[in-house]
């Protein structure tokens, strides 16, 4: 086959070695045969491409090492998801050869926070990916040798990531087989945006969501074991919580969804939510999180029956993610806003202020860049130039799958 002429008349030959394509040019067809025939002596020592990318390398890296492993499908995909959700979208067109290992520790600090668990695989993945390259001779040295843990969340509960929460919200927005508000929806963000127990929502009264004031009172709490209602699990934490305006339209849809006093019930509108059925209910939204965050499935119609059901493969959620993390997720919302730890204190009906320190004390750069724009805007109101420009967040919305029911 001809070599081609490019616009500038050198002569490109192009060819393919393990699966992938390589490309060479010359100013004659003497001198690009002579660099083809020298990028394959360079390839067949094990010497790649030096201009490789991260997502080629990655992509490669996986099918190569990680697909063909003995591993389970599980490990599979927090490996792929992990490439596919944070390495690849962040380093993906940078030549393998130019990513630092200053450009890596900055990736890893970005989820300082986070649970010690999504950032401790973060870490693993990457340091696997890189040593992998430099064991290649694709780069010089590895850049992730030396990868320091930032500052992470080691208790039981923490907040949920940014792709969790995009995810959460999603599901939460799933329609029911009738079209109706899925029953989740509205109970999943009370507890995101209000931060109210679990077993407070239990047992809500309608009489206690007052949408003009834009308050909720909370007085009680599901006794566990029973349905008895008892005081809330503190003497402090009877209190009025502010209902955030984008919450007011899922409240007033869930006030009319039942006559029962009760503003969540079970499937037969009537019964109070027992552990069971919240647990239940919250190992459906962590299948369709799992599946919102990328998580591999197959569609399987059981005998008799008239749906499909989804059937996850290659899992890639969390394994610590908790119901009650969306509790502490509205903890350090209120630190981001700049509430004071006395009010967010009562806000969590907590009766210790020690226990919403904890909380708070889990800044990340947000909190950072949020204190610096109020300070800022402290110095404006006193008569003072405010210098620099706030950051604007593009939000995304991850797909959504098939409608479900709750």
């Amino acid at each position: 086959m001809p070599a081609k002429k490019s616009e500038y008349n050198y002569v490109r030959k192009t060819f393919h070695y393990n699966g992938l394509k390589y490309e060479v040019c010359g100013r004659t067809e003497e001198e690009a045969i002579e660099k083809k025939l020298e990028k394959l002596r360079q390839l067949k020592e094990g010497r790649l491409d030096s201009s490789i990318t991260v997502k080629r390398w990655a992509n490669l890296w996986y099918e190569t090492y990680i697909e063909s492993r003995d591993i389970t499908a599980k490990s599979k995909g927090m490996y792929r998801g992990y490439l596919d959700r944070t390495i690849i979208p962040e380093l993906g067109a940078m030549k393998l050869s130019k990513v630092t290992d200053i450009r890596l520790q900055q990736l890893l600090n970005s989820r300082a926070g986070g649970s010690s668990s999504d950032v401790g695989k973060l870490r693993l993945v990457l340091r696997a990916l890189f040593k992998q390259a430099a064991q290649s001779r694709i780069i010089p040295f590895d850049p992730a040798a030396g990868l320091k843990l930032p500052r992470v969340t080691t208790g039981s509960h923490r907040s949920l990531t940014n792709e969790e929460r995009r995810a959460l919200i999603a599901v939460a927005n799933y329609p029911s087989f009738d079209g109706k508000p899925n029953r989740a929806g509205c109970w999943l963000m009370l507890m995101l945006r209000c931060g109210l127990r679990p077993g407070e929502t239990a047992a809500l009264r309608k009489r206690c969501v007052d949408l003009k004031r834009k308050v909720i009172t909370v007085v009680g709490a599901k006794e566990s074991g029973d349905s008895n209602v008892k005081d809330p699990k503190t003497a402090a934490g009877t209190r009025t919580v502010p209902i955030p305006d984008d919450l007011i339209p899922w409240l007033e849809k869930q006030m009319a969804v039942n006559d029962s006093s009760l503003l969540f019930t079970q499937k037969d509108g009537a019964s109070m939510l027992s552990e069971t059925s919240m647990r239940r209910r919250w190992e459906t939204v962590k299948k369709y999180m799992d599946l919102e965050l990328g998580a591999k499935f197959e569609k399987i119609k059981p005998p008799g029956q008239r749906r499909h059901s989804l059937v996850i493969t290659e899992s890639v959620i969390a394994e610590d993610l908790d119901l009650y993390d969306l509790r502490h997720t509205y903890c350090t919302d209120l630190q981001k806003a700049g509430v004071p730890l006395n009010i967010a204190k009562v806000l969590m009906g907590h009766k210790d202020i020690a226990v919403t320190a904890n909380i708070y004390t889990h800044a990340d750069d947000e909190s950072i860049e949020a204190a610096r724009a109020l300070i800022n805007g402290a110095e404006k109101e006193a008569g003072g130039k405010r210098g620099g420009n706030r950051k604007s967040r593009s939000r995304s919305s991850a797909p959504s799958q098939a409608s479900t029911a709750f």
